[in-house]
């Protein structure tokens, strides 16, 4: 689930049509709506993200500190406009991750440390819990060309 501006911003507007406009006016002045600041939090993390995510002591008070907001901040955007936490979040991203590095042809054994996962086992766990097989049975089916659509 690597959250991409583009999907940010459909995020917004199906949210945006639910509570009339992002922009509105009220006495003349333009207000801007609260989901546009989350969308705009919501990038700003994903490109700290990007920089770190590969680090297995990654925490979230790290990123809170790098983008200059309360980790409690965090949380509550998160579980708001997402409904996951930030912690499930970031699993989510390193998995993406490392389901493109499969495609690409990346070696098994270091993909789970290219992307942050301390051990193998958890690493197969969470890749099964979300693909539905294991890291092995999909680099199998991939390099058969039988692998199934997951998006």
């Amino acid at each position: 689930m690597i959250i991409k501006t583009e999907d940010l911003r459909a995020i917004t507007e199906q949210g945006n049509k639910n509570s009339c406009s992002a922009v509105y006016m009220d006495c003349g002045e333009q207000i801007v709506d609260r989901d546009l600041h989350k969308h705009s939090f919501l990038v700003k993390f994903t490109k700290e993200l990007e920089h770190c995510f590969d680090n297995p002591d990654l925490k979230i008070e790290m990123i809170a500190k790098n983008i200059a907001v309360s980790e409690r901040q965090i949380y509550r955007i998160f579980k708001e406009f997402l409904n996951i936490t930030p912690a499930t979040f970031l699993r989510l991203y390193r998995l993406e991750k490392a389901f493109w590095l499969i495609q690409k042809g990346e070696s098994f054994g270091n993909i789970a440390f290219d992307v942050g996962f301390s051990s193998h086992s958890y690493f197969s766990r969470c890749f099964k819990e979300k693909y539905g097989e294991t890291p092995s049975a999909f680099i199998l089916a991939f390099a058969e060309n039988k692998t199934a659509e997951y998006y």
